[in-house]
Parts: C-alpha cells; sequence; structure tokens
C-alpha cells in the first residue's frame, strides 16, 4: 500500500484531486483497488491505514488537513481528509510537478 500511494503516481493522483477541490484519497482508492485487488477493503483496516498513509504524504509534500468529505461512489473507502497547501512550510515535492495524465480526472 505505501508503495502505491508514495509511487510517482500516487502522488500525481493525490494532487490532482486535491486541484479539484476532492480527497487525495478519492484517486488513490482506484489505484489501490487496482493494486491489491480484494486485499483493499474495510475487512483488514486498509481504508484507515490508506488514510495515514495519504496523510503522511500530503504533509510531506507541505500539505495541511483542513477537514474531511465523502469520496464518490464506487471507492472502496468512504471518507478521506481535505488539504490545502500550507504556505508557511517551505517543503515542495519537486517531483510532484510533472502534470498528471488525464486518466486520473476520473473518480473512482
Amino acid at each position: 500500500m505505501e508503495q502505491v500511494i508514495f509511487s510517482p503516481e500516487g502522488k500525481r493522483a493525490a494532487l490532482a484531486a486535491v486541484k479539484q477541490g476532492l480527497p487525495p484519497l478519492a484517486f488513490i482508492d482506484s489505484l489501490l483497488k487496482e493494486a491489491l485487488g480484494s486485499d483493499y477493503g474495510k475487512h483488514n483496516e486498509d481504508t484507515a491505514q490508506a488514510g495515514y498513509l495519504v496523510t503522511n504524504l500530503m504533509r510531506q509534500m507541505g500539505y495541511k488537513p483542513v477537514g474531511s468529505a465523502p469520496l464518490p461512489p464506487g471507492c472502496i473507502a468512504k471518507t478521506g481528509r481535505l488539504f490545502t497547501h500550507d504556505k508557511n512550510d517551505q517543503a515542495d515535492a519537486v517531483s510532484c510537478r510533472d502534470p498528471y495524465p488525464a486518466t486520473l480526472l476520473i473518480s473512482c
């Protein structure tokens, strides 16, 4: 799970979701579903762990949590944290500045 979330594709998905005003987990959820299949779900607390890992990723990229919101229909996780860029944090994930693929703009 950590490899998926912290991968370049996971970072691009997280940033694409934030840009659309969604929780990063909204786009990362489908990546986890694809990578883990039926092992990803509430039955083994993966959705909660995914939330913790996404929060860690976003904080490392200079974002801070500002609330939570429901995820789109079709996502395994039901809610996710919303983030805003922390203007006081000088941390910047340069590798995440590359444009994200249009395919990531779809919801779960």
